[in-house]
């Protein structure tokens, strides 16, 4: 999804123009630009989300600040953050496979993405942990350079392929995801 760049008030589908600001968004074009090039009846190019599973990725990590009692929102807490849970991920892909009219850019994110302050209250509500300590955002640049960026600045991915072409989402909403995740 780096291939939109970043804002914190526009919306992207798959409609949207790439914006290359960054090292991650030049990697995302280059990759479909080789995906392109490819002789082949039908491309299907996912442009990822958060995903948000319990065997490594994101959330392992995105939770250990709750786990440790010291979770807050990042930066401002406006930014917005897409994801999609491991399972519909799998189900869209399996779903882009069998549907041959699905083709080209295709968005895998949740419907609903929510703000980071937002996705903080609903690990705190779901997790029973505090949502309080903020981590300001110069220390997330010194920590982790220009991929900060994305968690500082954000994405509001909307799936309009997917949902057009008749996808229903399992986890939709960020509480049933988590919930899932967390009794798994």
């Amino acid at each position: 999804m780096a291939i939109y760049g970043t804002s914190e008030d526009e919306v992207f589908t798959e409609q949207s123009p790439a914006i290359v600001m960054d090292f991650p968004s030049k990697v995302v074009e280059q990759w479909e630009q080789a995906a392109e090039s490819i002789e082949t009846d039908r491309l299907i190019k996912l442009r990822i989300s958060v995903v948000l599973g319990t065997e490594g990725g994101a959330l392992p990590k995105m939770l250990l600040p709750y786990k440790l009692g010291v979770g807050g929102p990042i930066g401002s807490g406006q930014q917005w953050l897409s994801w999609i849970h491991i399972d519909d991920i799998v189900r869209l892909i399996d779903y882009g496979i069998h549907h041959e009219q699905i083709h080209g850019a295709v968005n895998a994110a949740s419907p609903h993405a929510v703000r980071n302050d937002e996705f903080g209250r609903i690990v705190s509500k779901v997790y029973r942990r505090p949502h309080w300590f903020p981590l300001p955002a110069f220390a997330l640049r010194t920590t982790v350079g220009q991929m900060s960026m994305i968690l500082l600045k954000g994405q509001h991915i909307v799936p309009d392929k997917a949902l057009h072409h008749g996808f229903s989402f399992t986890y939709p909403t960020l509480t049933a995801a988590l919930t899932e995740l967390k009794n798994r």
